[in-house]
């Protein structure tokens, strides 16, 4: 069987899958950074032929295959996409599918995150399984709600202020170290899920504390950490221990919060006082911009684009 003609489930069950990407990531914590990728050194290469290929294996089957062979495909039209285990070493040609809604990448040689910007329609984007050491290039993806990157090479949470939509997130079996950047999923209003289990960071707390308590205080509004329920006494309980600390970050997103408000005005001051500003106005563009859009004016242009006809007419 050919790269191509691999399907989902042959994809999944080449690593002892389940076909559920989150089974399939608690399995992964058992053999925590040994990559899964296609057993072939080939590498492989996002072009035409690969897209047409894959497509087309998840396509139909039998006489509707054959007749779909002869049909030119309308990259326009694909709403999903899976590029799984195929050795890819760069994203690339995929803008094309511009309202690709769902898109994997599991199981590749990825290390950079990259040309992606057209895909503003993206919903879900799986890049878990790779070498990618860094968050970036995502700020186009404003639909994105399902973002995971499990099992890469990163080692900080950043570039992440611009995905709004950001429902779960899943960052485990990582070398992230540090808690900069947790603090800022505190304003993402719809996240439901994170898993950051499988980091050193998730060991490196003093005192003993689990890091349930310190997501459970720090980001209130999330209802899972690692596949798990957030109880009301891990909530209670970490607000307890992280008290001073979450008073001081509350105090810090007050100022910040006035600072931000205070810097919005400023902005549409500017642009009322812009639009206003007539001192440099040539001619007589104030007194006729006072009357572009008053009654007399569009009666009169109506009756001259009439005598503009009737003279036209006349001439024919």
């Amino acid at each position: 069987m050919s790269v191509y003609e691999m399907t989902k489930v042959d994809q999944s069950t080449a690593i002892g899958g389940s076909g559920n990407a989150d089974d399939d990531d608690k399995k992964a914590s058992d053999t925590k950074h040994q990559h899964v990728v296609k057993k072939s050194s080939e590498p492989g290469v996002i072009n035409d032929a690969m897209l047409k290929n894959l497509i087309r294996a998840h396509g139909p089957r039998g006489e509707a295959a054959r007749l779909c062979r002869n049909i030119a495909i309308d990259y326009g039209t694909i709403t999903e996409l899976c590029l799984e285990y195929q050795n890819i070493l760069k994203i690339d040609h995929i803008w094309m599918c511009f309202n690709l809604q769902k898109l994997s990448l599991k199981a590749n040689k990825l290390t950079i995150i990259e040309n992606l910007d057209n895909l503003t329609e993206l919903r879900e984007l799986d890049l878990s399984f790779n070498f990618i050491k860094t968050i970036k290039n995502l700020e186009c993806l404003r639909k994105l709600q399902y973002l995971t990157l499990f099992q890469n090479d990163i080692r900080k949470i950043d570039n992440l202020d611009r995905l709004e939509h950001l429902v779960r997130l899943n960052l485990g079996n990582n070398f992230i170290e540090t808690v900069e950047g947790i603090e800022s999923l505190r304003y993402k209003e719809q996240l439901f899920s994170l898993n950051l289990e499988g980091n050193p960071i998730c060991d490196k707390l003093t005192d003993n504390i689990d890091f349930r308590l310190y997501i459970a205080a720090y980001l209130p509004k999330l209802k899972y950490y690692g596949y798990q329920v957030i109880t009301n006494a891990e909530r209670d309980k970490g607000q307890e221990i992280y008290k001073n600390k979450l008073r001081m970050l509350e105090e810090n997103e007050s100022e910040r919060s006035t600072q931000r408000h205070k810097q919005s005005l400023e902005v549409e001051l500017l642009r009322i006082s812009g639009a206003s500003f007539v001192e440099d106005l040539d001619k007589h563009q104030l007194f006729e911009s006072l009357f572009a859009n008053s009654f007399d004016n569009i009666v009169l242009d109506t009756e001259t684009s009439l005598n503009d006809t009737n003279k036209s007419d006349i001439q024919l």
